[in-house]
């Protein structure tokens, strides 16, 4: 989901909780542990879940005061989570490249950092 908002430039709703597994194709798959996850994201507070359409037997699990006051979307395709979870947005000039620009510098300095820290602890162990 977080490539899909990068690369549409629109960001992602943050009072839904999703899970499934996606194929190459756009098809989604039904996974195991719904009640945990459901309980999880209620206890969290988020009151509307996306679940793949195959895990929709699965509510019988869920306590009642869940299941009544949880909104559930049940999906058989990504495109369908996309328009669900994805803001409208106007994009701003913010493009991908400047992000990606901007996260090797991030990691050209930490990696700066870290090999200056080594040194150091090098030269300090030496003189010991």
């Amino acid at each position: 989901m977080v490539v899909a908002s990068v690369m549409a430039e629109r960001p992602i709703r943050n009072d839904i909780a999703m899970t499934g597994e996606v194929t190459l194709r756009g098809k989604i798959l039904p996974v195991g542990g719904i009640k945990e996850k459901i309980s999880a994201a209620f206890r969290a507070g988020i009151h509307e879940i996306a679940l793949p359409k195959e895990n929709e037997k699965d509510l019988r699990e869920l306590p009642k005061e869940i299941i009544r006051k949880t909104k559930f979307v049940f999906i058989e395709r990504v495109d369908e989570l996309f328009e669900k979870c994805l803001l409208d947005y106007a994009p701003s000039s913010y493009t991908l490249e400047k992000i990606f620009t901007e996260e090797i510098e991030k990691s050209k300095k930490k990696k700066r950092r870290t090999t200056k820290g080594r040194k150091r602890a090098a030269k300090s162990a030496s003189k010991k």
